[in-house]
């Protein structure tokens, strides 16, 4: 059974996917020069295994399908994600943005990551057919997020940063036709979203904000087998569908796109 705390978080990310386009602050962002990518994670579609059942569902399949808390894992592909993302945003915003050495080093950094991911944890419920990956020393998303003020406050001010931002990955498996499904078959291109919020110096104020800065499947294919695809392959084409969607970042920064 979900907490209330859980299901609070999930009636605010309902909330969020509702709300229209990017929330901007111009004149705060215009005094942006140095940045941090402070909290990450992605919330990555896995493929469906093959499963045989005889005599149909149990209550077991039922509550196996169920929502469930999951404590994001430290990948590789994780950490090639965020590097995107911070090459991209210096590119494209002129921005500096600290490297994930820089936050891993930092003392106090990488002590209030170790007392924010450490332990039990209550965090939202994703769906059963997703996993949660991060980027190792990083914090997660729900670890910046749970921070009051003051801490985040100090935790720029130790990294010298104008403002801090937190960015949750979500992928989709998405399915291309193709005559591999006569027999079972097929393609995955992986799509991925973000959703995104930059704070101000005090730790309070977010100047910026998109629930979904949307991106496009990739052209590049996985295939599979009954549902069955090589992790690796998948994971690489995650970081390929992030570098495709980093593209659309300015356009979220600067408002949305024009009419």
């Amino acid at each position: 059974m979900m907490s209330v705390k859980q299901v609070s978080a999930l009636a605010v990310l309902a909330l969020g996917a509702c709300s229209t386009g990017p929330k901007v602050k111009p004149e705060a962002l215009a005094k942006v020069k140095t940045v941090g990518i402070v909290g990450f994670e992605i919330v990555q579609q896995q493929p469906k295994d093959l499963e045989i059942s005889i005599g149909g569902s149990s209550s077991s399949d039922a509550i196996d399908s169920m929502p469930m808390s999951k404590i994001p894992v430290a990948t590789k592909h994780g950490s090639e994600v965020v590097e995107v993302l911070r090459k991209q945003l210096q590119q494209d915003l002129g921005w500096k943005v600290a490297t994930q050495d820089a936050l891993r080093k930092d003392a106090t950094y990488k002590a209030i990551t170790k007392e924010q991911t450490s332990g039990w944890r209550s965090l939202p419920p994703v769906g059963a057919q997703y996993e949660v990956f991060a980027s190792e020393g990083i914090m997660d998303y729900w670890a910046w997020e749970k921070l009051g003020a003051d801490k985040r406050q100090e935790l720029m001010k130790a990294l010298g940063l104008d403002a801090a931002l937190v960015i949750r990955a979500r992928t989709e498996l998405k399915e291309s036709f193709t005559l591999k499904k006569l027999y079972g078959g097929g393609n995955y291109h992986p799509k991925v979203d973000f959703e995104l919020k930059l704070y101000a110096a005090d730790g309070k104020d977010v100047i910026w904000s998109d629930y979904r800065v949307a991106g496009v499947p990739t052209s590049e294919k996985a295939g599979h087998f009954a549902g069955i695809s090589k992790r690796e392959a998948l994971d690489k084409l995650v970081v390929v569908g992030a570098e495709q969607t980093a593209h659309n970042l300015k356009v979220s920064h600067d408002g949305g796109p024009k009419k």
